[in-house]
């Protein structure tokens, strides 16, 4: 019987890649241990917010138009989905959180392996979003609300988009089976990630545009190939469509569920069908009131009324609109209006269901829309970034850009990170508890003093870890981000000169931090151009940068995944240096 023996180089390998997979299921561990000492809390008992995350869960009673109300077409579902999980696979939310962050480390580590072909590398980059700040920090990772869920599923789009953007572009051959998985990764990621919050419009050109890429790269790889495989051709052309294919199949159900059980037939009442048009025709209309922080000033909203019979025809719900408490005769603040707008319809005993105020907006919104072709009304100049924001003057667009420094400040440096913790709300304790079962995890306010002491002695911990974690990243992000750029700006250099030779994946590497990079700074200036109208001065202040936290952490991927790519095109150069100087 012949005997097997492993060469010296093979145990190499093998003990390498053991070290590595041991390293990645410690760490994932310890993350998933050092979630339940930085256990999410209900820190609020706002109707609008974080309590529609647990009505929403309830997915029979929500669906079931017995139960209407008007808050019930105001979110999207993927958290109040998402929340019913921990039940169903028998583990709390904090570990399914932190699980959630894993997968999203396992793709950055695969993503980067196929990069850099190094796995201390990969396993450097795992780390760094496995322990990412925002997992941890107070308004982001802690606090009960569906931003928990944001920077873990973009890294997760993210990743799978670019997985499959390398993959197609290699000249080798690709392993079919490879992707098929990333495929169906982004089939079910890209929906969940679309309607986690309303704002979701966004995800769907860089989808297409990273899907697109992919498509020329794979028709360029396919033309070099002599013998052309039909099936395998087909198969990767399935694999590029399906996660477009399964978003349309997930929105219709989306849409079904909605008019089977409200006969209305958009996604939410506040900012879809003609309800929000409404609103959203009102932010055009010219005024020399509207401001960055005023999108719907009165003598707007007056000009909407005055050229709208309907409207006129219910002065009850006009005198509500315009003495609505929220702002106590000043200005509506921002996107409040459909808030206003909807609460008036129940304050004055208005509101009956989605369909019926869809009929009568509907009437509101066809008026408007004709004093606007008549020209009895004018539009405003100002420039809107989406039809359901307040118009800009070009110097009020000029005044963003503090704050949307300041957003970056916040990822690289941390910036207004907090890592203190806070004891539950008190409020509407049985309502809140009766989700306990649901979350596998308690929310309320501990009933007695050995549980108080018991939940203070485990966040007082989780409060040294965050401490610990911040501390690390605070150098670890800004070393990172800083030489990715040195590096990027080299290697276009190096490329373009032809002084060192670049790689495909390295070209690629360029162009993938270049695109990420531009899809932040879009993303950011969308956040604070809607976010912006909170603050009380005209930048935010140190005092209200949790907001600019809160809104933006969708940025942290997009900024993370740069400086990990950068940091290969790093390890490439110095690669590079190092062997030129050793062939002196």
């Amino acid at each position: 019987m012949k005997k097997f023996s492993l060469n010296i180089n093979t145990k190499k390998l093998i003990i390498k890649k053991l070290s590595v997979f041991i390293a990645v299921i410690l760490l994932l561990l310890v993350r998933i241990v050092s979630s339940e000492y930085r256990t999410i809390i209900y820190d609020t008992n706002s109707y609008s917010d974080e309590r529609l995350m647990l009505e929403y869960s309830d997915l029979e009673k929500h669906f079931d138009p017995e139960f209407e109300n008007p808050r019930t077409l105001q979110k999207t579902m993927t958290f109040s989905w998402f929340i019913n999980l921990p039940r169903k696979l028998g583990i709390s939310l904090n570990k399914l959180l932190a699980l959630c962050w894993g997968l999203a480390a396992i793709l950055t580590y695969l993503l980067l392996l196929r990069i850099s072909r190094n796995r201390i590398l990969s396993l450097i980059g795992y780390a760094t979003v496995l322990f990412c700040p925002a997992g941890f920090e107070f308004n982001t990772g802690v606090h009960f609300y569906r931003n928990l869920i944001i920077a873990p599923f973009l890294f997760i789009f993210f990743c799978s988009l670019l997985n499959i953007l390398y993959l197609s572009w290699n000249p080798k051959k690709t392993r079919i089976i490879s992707y098929i998985i990333y495929s169906v990764v982004l089939s079910i990621i890209y929906p969940m990630c679309f309607y986690i919050k309303e704002d979701g419009f966004w995800m769907k050109p860089v989808l297409y545009f990273f899907l697109f890429t992919a498509f020329i790269g794979l028709v360029i790889k396919l033309c070099f190939i002599k013998t052309l495989n039909i099936k395998r051709i087909f198969l990767f052309l399935v694999c590029l469509v399906l996660p477009i294919v399964n978003f349309n199949i997930q929105t219709a159900k989306y849409l079904k569920a909605n008019e089977k059980s409200f006969n209305y037939s958009d996604i939410t009442l506040r900012t879809g069908g003609s309800f929000a048009s409404v609103a959203n025709q009102v932010y055009k209309i010219a005024s020399d009131e509207r401001t960055y922080r005023f999108w719907a000033p009165r003598d707007a909203i007056k000009k909407a009324i005055d050229v709208s019979p309907t409207l006129q025809s219910m002065p009850d719900l006009i005198e509500r609109i315009d003495n609505f408490p929220w702002y106590a005769g000043t200005e509506i603040p921002g996107d409040f209006l459909p808030w206003v707008m909807l609460f008036s319809l129940e304050d004055t005993g208005r509101y009956t269901n989605a369909a019926d105020i869809e009929k009568i907006y509907s009437k509101i919104d066809e008026e408007i829309r004709q004093a606007f072709e008549n020209g009895s009304l004018k539009k405003d100049q100002k420039f809107q970034l989406t039809k359901s924001a307040g118009g800009r003057s070009v110097q009020e667009i000029f005044l963003m850009f503090p704050d949307i420094i300041q957003l970056y400040e916040t990822v690289i440096f941390l910036k207004g990170y907090d890592s203190s913790y806070k004891m539950p709300s008190q409020e509407d304790q049985d309502y809140i508890g009766s989700f306990t079962e649901q979350l596998n995890q308690d929310l309320t306010y501990p009933s007695n003093s050995k549980l108080r002491n018991d939940f203070i002695f485990k966040n007082e911990i989780g409060k040294k870890i965050t401490e610990i974690d911040f501390n690390i990243y605070r150098i670890w992000i800004p070393v990172l981000f800083f030489t990715g750029i040195l590096s990027w700006l080299l290697s276009l250099l190096l490329g373009f000169k032809k002084i060192k030779p670049n790689t495909l994946d390295q070209w690629l590497s360029l162009f993938s931090v270049f695109v990420l990079m531009g899809i932040s700074f879009a993303y950011a200036t969308g956040i604070v151009w809607f976010s912006e109208f909170l603050v009380t001065a005209g930048n935010i202040q140190t005092d209200e940068i949790w907001r600019i936290i809160f809104y933006g952490v969708g940025i942290v991927p997009m900024i993370y995944l740069s400086i990990l790519i950068a940091m290969c095109l790093t390890w490439s150069i110095l690669k590079w240096s190092y062997s030129r100087l050793k062939d002196r």
